[in-house]
């Protein structure tokens, strides 16, 4: 029997406000958030959940949040400052979660169980872990074997399929300017009005990010950057 809810009921529904509908399909949104399995105590098993759920949740496979975990080399756990033992799996799932999406720290305490000093400890562990394993692959586009003349070439006549007028063109240059707190000099953009560090990447035309420089001074334009 499918669970009642009163956003299914037209004659309760038109007796509230929108700002009560609104508030209602929010609490439904953060209950359907619950993975499968989290207990009373608030552990959950994130593998456990349902293959549809967890691809939802996470935008990777089951299969593949494992092969991803064993490229990156991640533990088998991963031990937070406060003690707390998560498996790696489950730490690679709350770094996924935590960088796909806009998340708040309540809202990954509600997905995972977890207090959320544990989930910060944990997704910067596991972040500090890829970056000292593997950040010089973004230092340099020179330390990827696989970027290669052929691989250039088969990107260049992918873009060139799309209607690109260049025949050359195998990446693609993008910038994002990263909001901080304020900083004492240096680091407000005057077109945001705002406080930020910018930064400026490669994006090969596979989806692969092959450079990633920065942080650049907030005032220094997109352009600018490729003269330093």
């Amino acid at each position: 029997m499918a669970e009642y809810s009163v956003l299914n009921d037209p004659l309760l529904l038109g007796s509230l406000s929108w700002t009560e509908i609104e508030d209602l399909f929010l609490c439904n949104l953060l209950s359907a958030d619950t993975m499968d399995g989290e207990s009373e105590h608030g552990d959950s098993d994130v593998m456990n959940a349902s293959d549809r759920k967890f691809r939802q949740r996470f935008r990777f496979e089951k299969m593949g949040i494992r092969d991803l975990a064993d490229a990156l080399k991640v533990p088998l756990e991963v031990t937070s400052a406060e003690g707390a033992i998560v498996s790696g799996d489950e730490a690679l799932c709350m770094t996924v979660r935590r960088l796909a999406f806009p998340n708040g720290l309540c809202d990954l305490e509600h997905i995972f169980g977890r207090p959320a000093s544990v989930t910060t400890s944990v997704v910067a562990k596991a972040v500090a872990h890829v970056e000292q394993h593997f950040g010089h692959l973004l230092a340099d586009l020179t330390n990827h074997k696989w970027l290669n003349a052929a691989s250039l070439e088969q990107f260049s006549a992918a873009v060139h399929a799309r209607r690109a007028p260049l025949k050359n063109c195998w990446g693609f240059v993008d910038a994002t300017a990263r909001r901080i707190l304020q900083a004492p000099t240096g680091q407000q953009s005057g077109r945001m009005s705002e406080h930020v560090q910018k930064y400026q990447a490669v994006m090969c035309a596979n989806g692969i990010v092959c450079q990633l420089d920065g942080p650049f001074s907030a005032r220094r334009h997109d352009g600018g950057k490729w003269l330093d």
